[in-house]
């Protein structure tokens, strides 16, 4: 459960510098109406753009004689501003901070530019493959809802300065704020610097809304996104993964690490044995309050495609029985207990910190992280696999040449259902 006002804190006396995240809990685009998706992003965009008593080149030309660099994202769920500073000027620059919370204008002129800025944004992202099979994929998981989508150009024209002043009223008093930091200070002057920002907050803003649902997947499911004429595919196939606190998470972490990490099982049989293409992978998409997944990767030649789609189903169908992939499972507990090092890292300590609170994930001292690994048995390994790993369960994105890709999946599965967008449909 998340805490207001909780401070989460790491002391790092190596370098003089204050860096630290506010986060808006259930301030993020959850809030959003459909068809004012993308108005947490804009109000993000916009807040540091000018106050009613400067304008926007002065709050930079401040910012940057401070030596501090202040950032804006927005989630799912919340909404985060993040500052970076030198921490001999952090309390100027936490006044200045406050200032613009305060009293934000979200001018009219810059909301202008901001649209053609976003428009011109996600226009150009649409010729990167990668962002388009990416967020391709996320837009059938949440069956074209705006959570999946790039963003809206639609929904960007109906955004206006009022509707931004009452969607930020709403995120600066959010129910839950809480701050993550790292300094060369220590923690009670840390503290004290966020204090007086969370004494004169209201929290009859926002509160946290439950995360979407993936939809439900009960068959296969194939999804093409065009492009004519394209030299090579992108494919990022899902299934379900396990929630945050499953016991068999260690299980599935040491199985797709062998399955799919660079120089794993797929990447040796389908790059270096093959030469179908340029990478092949798997990776985990962890849990939250909704279900992880498991995620597969490819980029196949045109030629190679109607070659690498079959045997990608066939190993997911059968890696557990390849020696190629056993023996490099056998080595993956050796390997996990090397990279317990890895949550030594400060950032990753507050992150831990953090997902406890909100998801319940234990944090693990090096002897309990070794222990979970060492409990891991064969049979968990093969009741892990045989639960999870169901091709005829899997949701198949490709983006790509749709004709030659409905073809070769015809082949391979005659009543497979299959559905074909345009690009566009991810920023409509």
């Amino acid at each position: 459960m998340m805490q207001n006002h909780k401070i989460y804190f790491e002391q790092d006396s190596r370098i003089p510098i204050t860096s630290f995240n506010l986060v808006f809990v259930g301030g993020g685009e959850q809030q959003e109406k459909e068809e004012l998706a993308g108005l947490s992003r804009m109000t993000a965009k916009l807040l540091f753009r000018g106050t009613t008593m400067l304008s926007r080149e002065t709050i930079q030309k401040k910012f940057d004689l401070l030596g501090a660099e202040v950032t804006t994202a927005v989630t799912e769920t919340d909404f985060t501003v993040s500052v970076r500073s030198l921490t001999k000027n952090i309390q100027e620059v936490f006044s200045l901070l406050t200032h613009c919370f305060a009293a934000p204008a979200f001018p009219e002129e810059e909301l202008t530019i901001a649209k053609q800025q976003q428009k011109a944004s996600l226009l150009s992202s649409l010729q990167d493959s990668e962002t388009v099979l990416r967020t391709g994929h996320r837009y059938v998981l949440f069956n074209g809802k705006r959570f999946g989508k790039l963003g809206s150009l639609s929904a960007l024209e109906r955004i206006s300065r009022n509707e931004i002043l009452l969607h930020y009223e709403k995120i600066i008093n959010a129910s839950v704020c809480y701050c993550s930091g790292i300094s060369d200070l220590p923690l009670e002057e840390f503290e004290k610097l966020i204090a007086p920002f969370f004494k004169q907050r209201q929290t009859n803003g926002y509160s946290l809304l439950p995360e979407a649902e993936y939809k439900n997947i009960s068959v296969c499911e194939a999804h093409i996104i065009h492009l004519e004429n394209a030299t090579n595919d992108r494919l990022m196939w899902s299934h379900q993964g396990l929630s945050a606190l499953d016991s068999r998470r260690f299980a599935l972490s040491l199985i797709v690490d062998a399955l799919g990490s660079f120089e794993g099982y797929l990447f040796d049989e389908l790059r270096n044995k093959k030469g179908w293409c340029y990478g092949a992978y798997a990776t985990v998409l962890p849990g939250t309050t909704r279900l992880g997944r498991v995620i597969y990767y490819s980029d196949p030649s045109n030629e190679s495609s109607q070659y690498l789609y079959p045997a990608l189903l066939e190993h997911i169908q059968n890696f557990q029985h390849e020696k190629n992939f056993i023996s490099r499972l056998q080595e993956r507990p050796s390997t996990f207990k090397n990279r317990f090092a890895y949550q030594l890292d400060r950032k990753y300590k507050l992150t831990s910190r953090i997902n406890f609170d909100r998801y319940g994930i234990p944090i693990l001292s090096k002897e309990e992280y070794v222990q979970e690994i060492d409990s891991i048995t064969p049979s968990l390994f093969s009741e892990t696999i045989q639960a999870l790993f169901q091709p005829k369960k899997l949701v198949m994105v490709f983006y790509g040449d749709s004709g030659r890709i409905q073809t070769i999946l015809k082949g391979i599965e005659p009543n497979l259902h299959l559905s074909i967008y345009d690009k566009q449909v991810i920023i409509e």
